[in-house]
């Protein structure tokens, strides 16, 4: 049982605070190296550290072997005489749910960035870290997997410590790529000062340099230590241990990483009791960082910046509107304990109608947290869905309703004309999860997934009348990037274009963006979306009224008059095997119309294969790379961006749409 009462105790000090994140690369042990830390805290038995995976508390974790959701779990740590509070954070290593890792991140002053040691840094690893970067989260270097180097790839001693170079040089080089000068001058991992760890998180056994030097040991020791026995390696050098004693010495407190985090995070005149992480203050500040539907109500997860939290009305500064928080728990993995309070510092469950990213205040005030920092990606892959028995239409799009404020990266579309509702995720699993948990609650019908084309703007036109003017331009005759548009990186990026709307009041332009918005759903070759526009829509004198219908007008003639083509998505794609299955993966790549861009060796005989491949053929595509080499490969598939399709790729696409709509 978790002692409350002694948590909140030790918690009222945020000194004694540790928000510490796990993330990495699927499969490269986050929720194993989880069930260490709560088995050295005493919440499951060491001998069951790496086969209960308690933080995956999901079905579909389980069954997978993956992190769907992000899990939190607060804990009381013992070192000697010390006692902290740990709130772990255990987040997602698909790619399908990095948006989860991004506003997880918030919660973190550390993360424990994992990487396997023979499969190296990897796509994953470097979008994780790079967020943490953004997030002024100090990130830890965990090479997890060790055993993996000695019994799989044979590497003697000295062959294993230029591997271990190699990736400690590498995970620098991206903080040099992506971080400030601060965060390259204090935060580059170094295994003199413990920010690298070594180890293997499913044997459970780790060791630090510092650590073997303290012992007067070799790395020629601890080599042998591990031929000889693991469970000798792992009596004497116990993972549990090194990790909780790290975490309280390297990641910062709440007091210490608030400093420079709000600096940073918080829009607007920065409040001093926020800098300060000050439990006393009369402002009580919290963000939300995730949702959760539990008995029909909005259960969240985040973490109080300032105050003590309490049940009561609170501001959402996003939106100004009064919520009440009508309960305050500590978060225990699957479970929750109801609390009086809650202290700054710490990280919170409670019911309140908020979404993701919300900031709350006690009180009105200026400025609240910035959104997290992730790349946004495009919904490429969807299904139809309708429920089974027609009276469920409306609970089905209230059950819908439900699931996106849980998930903000779910896309529902539906036609008004014909019902027809269209789900859209980040990806295959994406969706497959979503719909999973959908059927919990109402049944539903759905079809095979479809993916999402797009006509890009390849010739523009200008069209003008009386009072306006209006241009289209190709974003690739400006130098623009069609990844940056699409990703919302660049201001007044929408749906795929550029919209620039000039010389009209506020309510002009929403009423002017809405007709844009509406018109660019359907492109003149083949009626989907339109992407790749710089659309400039210009009032020639300010005081003059327009109608709207002179507009639409105006749209119509420009399209009919410029040129779109066929567009599909595409993946980039990482695959990690062995040399004995490369000819059978390439051969698959091959025959699903991917490109290769690069191969290198690693590690004994491990290939990297990186490249570029339909995102039409890339269904079922992880699970039969898994089958072909016995399980023996990792990979990775990342929204790379939309390509003009050409020759039997267009005429497959063409077919493929005019059956989707009936008219074939």
């Amino acid at each position: 049982m978790m002692d409350v009462k002694k948590i909140l105790e030790i918690a009222s000090n945020p000194k004694n605070i540790r928000n510490v994140g796990l993330s990495a690369q699927v499969d490269h042990g986050k929720t194993t190296l989880s069930d260490v830390i709560l088995s050295h805290a005493g919440i499951i038995a060491s001998k069951m550290a790496g086969k209960v995976l308690y933080l995956d508390y999901l079905e579909e974790e389980q069954k997978r072997g993956i992190t769907i959701k992000t899990a939190a779990i607060t804990l009381l740590m013992e070192l000697g005489k010390e006692k902290y509070i740990l709130n772990l954070i255990d987040t997602p290593g698909h790619v399908d749910f990095s948006g989860k890792v991004a506003r997880a991140m918030r919660l973190m002053d550390g993360v424990i960035i994992l990487v396997d040691a023979v499969e190296g840094i990897m796509a994953q690893t470097e979008s994780y870290l790079r967020v943490a970067l953004e997030e002024y989260v100090k990130p830890i270097l965990f090479i997890n997997k060790m055993d993996r180097l000695i019994d799989e790839l044979s590497l003697g001693p000295s062959q294993i410590q230029k591997r271990l170079e190699e990736i400690i040089i590498g995970f620098n080089q991206l903080i040099d790529l992506f971080g400030d000068d601060w965060q390259k001058k204090n935060w580059k991992v170094n295994p003199l000062n413990e920010t690298v760890l070594f180890g293997s998180a499913l044997q459970g056994w780790g060791i630090s340099v510092k650590d073997a030097l303290r012992r007067g040991i070799k790395f020629n020791h601890i080599y042998k230590l591990y031929k000889e026995s693991v469970e000798k390696i792992k009596r004497e050098f116990p993972l549990g241990e090194l990790i909780a004693r790290v975490i309280y010495e390297k990641i910062p407190s709440p007091i210490d990483a608030q400093k420079y985090r709000i600096q940073k995070l918080w829009e607007g005149e920065k409040p001093q009791d926020l800098l300060k992480c000050e439990k006393k203050s009369k402002k009580t500040i919290f963000y939300v960082s995730k949702t959760i539907i539990e008995a029909g109500k909005i259960f969240v997860i985040g973490r109080v910046f300032s105050g003590t939290l309490r049940r009561g009305e609170y501001y959402c500064l996003n939106t100004k509107k009064k919520l009440r928080l009508n309960a305050v728990h500590l978060v225990f993995g699957s479970s929750s304990k109801y609390v009086e309070w809650v202290p700054a510092g710490m990280v919170f469950g409670g019911f309140i109608k908020a979404r993701p990213g919300y900031t709350f205040s006690n009180e009105i005030i200026e400025g609240s947290f910035k959104p997290p920092y992730y790349v946004a990606v495009p919904v490429v892959v969807f299904i139809a869905i309708e429920p089974k028995r027609f009276s469920d239409f409306d609970k089905l799009l209230s059950e819908l309703e439900k699931l996106m404020v849980a998930d903000p990266n779910i896309s529902v579309t539906v036609n008004k004309d014909t019902g027809q509702i269209l789900l859209g995720g980040l990806g295959e699993l994406h969706l497959e999860i979503i719909l999973k948990e959908l059927t919990k609650r109402i049944e539903v019908y759905s079809t095979e997934p479809m993916i999402s084309y797009r006509e890009i703007l390849v010739k523009g036109s200008e069209e003008s009348s009386d009072s306006i003017s209006l241009k289209l331009i190709p974003i690739i005759e400006e130098g623009y990037s069609l990844r940056d548009i699409l990703s919302e990186r660049i201001r007044g990026a929408l749906d795929g274009n550029l919209i620039e709307i000039k010389n009209f009041s506020i309510e002009d332009k929403e009423a002017i963006l809405s007709t844009i918005r509406d018109i660019v759903k359907n492109g003149p070759l083949i009626g989907e979306p339109i992407i790749g526009a710089h659309i400039i829509v210009k009032k020639r004198r300010k005081e003059e009224k327009v109608d709207i219908n002179d507009l639409i007008n105006l749209l119509g003639l420009a399209f009919s008059k410029a040129r779109t083509e066929i567009a599909e998505p595409y993946y980039k794609f990482s695959i990690s095997t062995y040399t004995d299955y490369l000819g059978t993966v390439i051969g698959e790549i091959n025959k699903r119309e991917g490109k290769i861009r690069k191969m290198e060796g690693t590690s004994g005989n491990l290939i990297k294969i990186e490249g570029l491949i339909p995102v039409r053929t890339s269904l079922q595509l992880p699970s039969i790379i898994r089958s072909i080499t016995r399980g023996r490969a990792s990979i990775q598939l990342e929204f790379y961006d939309y390509i003009i399709a050409k020759d039997k790729a267009r005429e497959t696409i063409i077919r493929e749409l005019q059956i989707r709509k009936g008219l074939l």
